[in-house]
């Protein structure tokens, strides 16, 4: 069988309710923009187009350690917003 590599985006309109904090560059506009451009690029076609589900607390460690994920959910139970730097805002993330 030859299984052919592919790229893929993950890609959600929930990413646009990111919240901006003061001097940080992502924010809606910004990735709004770049969706616009990525779905007028020739490779667009060749993209895999991955939807994120919600509801399964296992997807989280296919990028990040349990014992991480563990911290982000403390985190956000204190009544914290941000974890280790002010631009990782957390807060309704789990």
């Amino acid at each position: 069988m030859n299984i052919k590599p592919s790229t893929g985006l993950i890609r959600s309109e929930k990413f646009y309710k990111h919240i901006e904090t003061l001097d940080f560059p992502e924010c809606k506009e910004r990735l709004m923009e770049i969706h616009k451009r990525i779905d007028a690029s020739p490779i667009y076609d060749q993209l895999k187009i991955i939807t994120p589900k919600e509801g399964l607390p296992d997807y989280p460690l296919l990028n990040h350690k349990g014992s991480y994920i563990q911290r982000v959910k403390s985190t956000c139970d204190s009544g914290e917003s941000y974890i280790d730097t002010y631009d990782n805002y957390v807060c309704g993330v789990l």
